[in-house]
């Protein structure tokens, strides 16, 4: 069930409740030391997400979701009842950026973010925890067509993901099985629309 709010053109507000079922998860069997289809997740939770133009040429995007995930008729041994592995109860983020109005960098926009991602069991008996992480993001555009008309509809954009480099667990599969997430990354792209 979802819900879509707009009190003025410069501002978006969506807010949606679920309740999924899930069959046939794949859960590592940490006994076993492979994968098996465990039978089914439930998942309940709201996603809440805000767009809007707060000043002229400052935006804001905000969302936040809530999830609670149970493990139901399971065939793996300990894991009914419990929530699965690699997901978080609590997610979140928030980005910013700022246009240039005029000038000699008009249409030029940089902006940051955050991403906190909640604490998410380790394992599917819920034995331990991964801990929670906060993730900063970078990026900055700039119109091309700005500096020559011939290039109208082209923007170079370059984006940094974990602006920190933050070294964190992303997810694991049992207590001595744990991954890394993704360290900093920068990607360029460049676009043309016409």
């Amino acid at each position: 069930m979802g819900l879509k709010y707009q009190p003025d053109p410069n501002a978006l507000m969506t807010l949606a409740l679920y309740d999924l079922t899930q069959s046939n998860v794949a859960t590592y069997n940490s006994a076993a030391g492979w994968f098996e289809n465990s039978g089914k997740v439930r998942s309940k939770g709201v996603e809440a997400e805000a767009h809007a133009t707060v000043f002229d040429n400052l935006n804001l995007i905000a969302s936040y979701t809530y999830t609670d995930a149970e493990t139901v008729n399971t065939t793996v041994v300990g894991t009914e009842g419990k929530t699965p592995a690699r997901i978080p109860t609590h997610m979140a983020s928030a980005f910013t950026s700022y246009t240039l109005p005029d000038g000699a960098l008009k249409s030029l926009t940089a902006g940051v973010g955050v991403r906190y991602i909640g604490t998410s069991y380790g394992d599917a008996k819920n034995t331990f925890k991964v801990p929670a992480v906060d993730l900063y993001d970078a990026m900055v555009s700039y119109e091309l067509g700005e500096l020559n008309s011939s290039l109208k509809g082209a923007k170079v954009q370059f984006n940094v993901n974990n602006l920190a480099n933050t070294k964190y667990v992303a997810s694991c599969a049992s207590d001595s099985a744990c991954f890394y997430g993704i360290g900093r990354t920068v990607t360029a792209t460049v676009n043309y629309a016409w």
